[in-house]
C-alpha cells in the first residue's frame, strides 16, 4: 500500500493519488492543490502585477528583493520543505530585518512563515485524508505550557489594576509561537535526507550568525573588559547575554554532531563553526554563557570521550595563561566588592551581604531575594503573566523595575510552582528523548545530534540560572525546530523496527 503524500516531503506531481476523483468540496479542494496547472498561472499573474507596481513606485533594490522572494515562493510550491529552510534561516535574524517588515501587533516574517507552514500542513492533511496528530509527549507539554500562559495572562488581567490582556498578547506570542513549529516537522513524512538537509541549514544559520556578530563586534577587544563593548549582534543593542546564550545552545548540538561525523570535510565545517561560536561567546562577556558552554563540553566529553576531561582540567587550572585578559577581568569581577552604585539603580545597606560582589552580581542577588518574597506570597499560580517587573520594586531594593535575571524565578513569580513544573517539562521531556535516541540510534547523524541535544539542554538549564533566556523567538526558535526533528527521528526509528 502506497504511503499518503505529505506536503513537506513530496512534490505535487507525486501527490496526485491522494484522493479518488469524486464530486463535492473534496474534489474541488484537490483540484485547487493541483498546483502544476492552476497555481503557477495564478502566481505568475499576481507576481507580474506586484512587480509592475514595485517598479513604478519603489527602488531597484526593493524590486530585486521582491523578485527573489517570489522566485523562492515558486520553489516552495514545488518543494514545500524549503519553507522550513527559510524559516530556520530567518529566525535568529528578525531584529536585523527592516522595521517595515513588521506588521501591526508585532506580526513579522517569522510569524507569517510559521502560519503559512502550519496552514499548508493542515490543509494538505485534510485534502489527502492524512491529517492526524499522534499521541506524543512533546505535544502534551506544548499544550500544557500554552494553557498555562493563557491562564496566567487572564489571571493578570483580572487581578492587576490597569492591566489588560492586550498588554501581554505580544509577549505571549513570543513565548508560544516558536513551540508550534514542532508540529509540521514532527507529524510529517520527512525522511532522513530531508532531516539532514534541515540540520545543515541550522549549521549554516549558526555560521552566518557568528560571521554577522563578528562584524558587529569588530570594534570590541578581548584585551580589556568594557560595558560599552558588548553589542548584541543580530539580536540588537543590549542583547549581549542573549547572543551569548545563542552561541551556547546551538553550537553544543553541532559539537555533538561533529564527534560522530565520519566525513572529514563535514566535520571540519562543524568544528570551524563551533570555534567561531566560542569566539563570539568570549566577546559577549557573558559569564552565564561561559559556564553554559563549559558544561556542554563537559557533558559531551563524559558521554563520548572522557579523555578530554583531562585536557579540560588542565585548561581550567591554567586559564590565566591562555584566557584573554578582558575575559579574565570579567570573570574575576564577580568577587570584587561593591563600594557604591553610581547609577543609583539599587539600594544596598552598608553591611549587607550583596556588597561583597560587583554591581551586576549584587543586583541579581537583590532581585532574587525579592523574587523569593513574591513566591512566598503567591506560590501556587503566581502573580500573572508579565507582572514580574510591575511588582519587583515592592519587594526588592530597586529604584526601577528590572527583569528577574533568572528564568526559574521569573516563571515561578508569574505562573507559580505549577507553572514552573510545566515549564521544566519543556526541557526534561526532550532531554529524556535525546538520551534515548543517543543510546538506541546507529545512524551517526542522528546519534550525534541527539548527543548534542543532551549537552545543549543541560547547558540551557545552566545559562538560565543567570538570565531569562528562553522566551524570545530569535533565541529559542531553532530549539523547537530541533525538538521537532528529534520527534521525527524517533518515528523513523519506530517505522524501521516495525518492518
Amino acid at each position: 500500500m502506497k504511503a499518503k503524500p505529505d506536503i513537506l516531503h513530496q512534490n505535487r506531481r507525486s501527490a496526485r493519488p491522494g484522493l479518488p476523483r469524486e464530486g463535492g468540496w473534496r474534489a474541488a479542494l484537490q483540484e485547487l492543490f493541483e498546483i502544476d496547472r492552476l497555481f503557477p498561472l495564478a502566481v505568475a499573474v499576481f507576481a507580474s502585477l506586484v512587480v509592475g507596481v514595485a517598479v513604478y513606485r519603489f527602488s531597484w533594490m526593493f524590486v530585486t528583493g521582491l523578485v527573489g522572494a517570489l522566485g523562492y515562493a515558486l520553489i516552495c510550491l514545488r518543494y514545500p520543505v524549503m519553507l522550513l529552510a527559510i524559516l530556520i534561516l530567518i529566525t535568529p535574524f528578525q531584529s536585523k530585518l527592516p522595521a517595515s517588515l513588521n506588521l501591526g501587533g508585532g506580526l513579522n516574517p517569522f510569524n507569517l512563515l510559521l502560519f503559512t507552514l502550519i496552514g499548508l500542513w493542515f490543509l494538505d492533511g485534510v485534502v489527502h485524508r492524512s491529517f492526524r496528530i499522534r499521541n506524543h509527549p512533546f505535544m502534551w507539554v506544548i499544550f500544557l505550557m500554552s494553557a498555562m500562559v493563557v491562564f496566567s495572562l487572564i489571571r493578570a488581567s483580572v487581578a492587576v489594576p490597569e492591566y489588560t490582556i492586550s498588554d501581554g498578547v505580544n509577549s505571549a506570542k513570543r513565548w508560544l509561537l516558536p513551540m508550534f513549529v514542532f508540529f509540521p516537522i514532527a507529524f510529517s513524512k520527512l525522511r532522513r535526507n530531508d532531516l539532514e538537509m534541515l540540520l545543515w541549514v541550522i549549521a549554516v544559520t549558526v555560521l552566518l550568525m557568528a560571521l554577522v556578530s563578528l562584524n558587529d563586534y569588530r570594534s570590541a577587544s578581548l584585551s580589556s573588559f568594557s560595558w560599552e563593548m558588548r553589542p548584541g549582534g543580530p539580536f540588537g543593542k543590549g542583547a549581549a547575554n542573549d547572543l551569548g546564550a545563542f552561541f551556547v545552545y546551538y553550537p553544543a548540538v553541532l559539537l555533538g554532531w561533529a564527534f560522530l561525523e565520519k566525513r572529514p570535510l563535514a566535520r571540519t565545517f562543524l568544528l570551524g563553526t563551533v570555534g567561531l561560536s566560542v569566539l563570539q561567546v568570549l566577546l559577549t562577556y557573558s559569564r552565564g554563557a561561559y559556564l553554559g558552554f563549559l558544561v556542554a563540553v563537559t557533558v559531551i566529553a563524559l558521554l563520548r570521550k572522557r579523555s578530554l576531561l583531562i585536557l579540560m582540567f588542565v585548561l581550567a587550572v591554567s586559564y590565566k595563561v591562555w584566557v584573554p585578559s578582558g575575559v579574565e577581568q570579567r570573570v574575576e569581577m564577580t568577587s570584587q566588592q561593591l563600594v557604591e552604585d553610581e547609577s543609583k539603580e539599587i539600594v544596598i545597606p552598608p553591611n549587607s551581604f550583596e556588597r561583597r560582589f560587583e554591581k551586576s552580581t549584587a543586583e541579581r542577588l537583590i532581585i532574587w531575594r525579592g523574587a523569593l518574597e513574591m513566591i512566598k506570597e503567591k506560590p501556587v499560580f503566581g502573580f500573572g503573566f508579565m507582572t514580574f517587573q510591575r511588582y519587583i520594586t515592592h519587594y526588592a531594593q530597586l529604584a526601577n523595575p528590572m527583569d528577574a535575571h533568572n528564568m526559574y524565578f521569573r516563571v515561578t513569580v508569574e505562573m507559580g510552582l505549577v507553572g514552573l513544573a510545566v515549564f521544566l517539562l519543556l526541557w526534561l521531556v526532550p532531554l529524556w528523548s535525546s538520551w534515548n535516541v543517543y543510546r538506541q540510534e546507529r545512524d551517526p547523524l542522528f546519534q550525534g545530534v541527539a548527543l548534542g541535544m543532551v549537552a545543549a539542554i543541560i547547558a540551557i538549564a545552566v545559562v538560565n540560572l543567570w538570565g531569562s533566556r528562553f522566551f524570545r523567538e530569535e533565541l529559542v526558535g531553532l530549539y523547537w525546530v530541533l525538538v521537532g526533528i528529534l520527534a521525527r527521528i524517533q518515528d523513523l526509528y519506530k517505522e524501521e523496527h516495525a518492518q
